[in-house]
């Protein structure tokens, strides 16, 4: 018995680290996670996920959210329909045609 018992409280540590849970290193904005760097539009301006993980003002170029991802000024985007004009990002955040 005294075996036994000094064997569970030998392998007790190693069950209880292997149960440790990190929170991933993002920021979160309507239920999806940004890394650290991502900038999003904000009203009349844009924010950036800072190292702190918040989100704090930024005079950096937003990036566009087409269909939940997030895209990098001068990226292009298909039309929603076939005849519907492809999109460009542009640096506050807003999708625009291209003619």
């Amino acid at each position: 018995m005294r075996r036994t018992l000094l064997h569970v409280l030998c392998i007790l540590p190693t069950f209880a680290h292997a149960q440790t849970y990190e929170a991933p290193k993002v920021c979160w904005l309507n239920g999806e996670e940004y890394s650290p760097g991502s900038t999003m539009r904000a009203a009349e301006g844009a924010m950036v996920c800072s190292p702190e993980l918040v989100w704090v003002k930024s005079d950096k170029p937003a990036g566009c959210l087409k269909d939940g991802r997030l895209s990098g000024p001068g990226a292009v985007a298909k039309g929603e329909t076939k005849d519907a004009p492809a999109t460009r990002c542009q640096a506050d955040g807003t999708w625009m045609p291209i003619e």
